[in-house]
């Protein structure tokens, strides 16, 4: 199974306030993946993904290939969009 998995902006929180540094993190929710067809190259996922990205409102994606989410390897490093 081949998916883009979608980053946002962390709060900043550091334990105390939110002073702290805003980084992209994985974000979270059924939205923020997006499994593709087995048949579609690497090249239509990564137009696929920065796409939908764009449209949901997330700020980069991975590429990430595997047997499942949790198990998944990263094949394409976070590209911001």
């Amino acid at each position: 199974m081949t998916f883009a998995e979608f980053y946002h902006r962390s709060t900043g929180w550091n334990g105390t306030d939110f002073s702290g540094p805003v980084t992209l993190i994985p974000a979270c929710g059924s939205n923020s993946v997006l499994p593709f067809d087995g048949r579609w190259s690497l090249a239509h996922c990564i137009e696929e993904a920065r796409y939908v990205g764009k449209r949901r409102g997330y700020l980069g994606f991975t590429l990430n290939r595997g047997e499942a989410y949790s198990r998944a390897s990263e094949i394409r490093p976070l590209e911001k969009i």
